[in-house]
């Protein structure tokens, strides 16, 4: 399996959250599996959005459904669709 390296750029998800506190999470898949550690290794969480600059990511369709709550408990939800050629 070929590998590329991509950026990734996950804006308004948390524009307007008072505070998150831990729970952004970021899914992976059909499957939802929880890349979030992954994605946090990589990048910060900051009021502007999301920014991997090298994400390593197989050819083909990629879904990363993303989730979080503030401190005022108002939840979020983005489903990210893309495809790595």
């Amino acid at each position: 399996m070929k590998v590329q390296t991509a950026s990734l750029l996950v804006l308004s998800i948390l524009l307007g959250c008072a505070s998150v506190d831990g729970s952004f999470r970021v899914l992976y898949g059909s499957f939802e599996i929880d890349i979030t550690k992954r994605i946090l290794s990589l990048t910060k969480i900051t009021q502007t959005g999301v920014f991997v600059k090298k994400a390593s990511l197989p050819k083909g369709k990629h879904k990363l459904p993303m989730v979080v709550e503030d401190t005022s408990s108002r939840k979020g939800n983005r489903v990210i669709e893309f495809v790595v050629q």
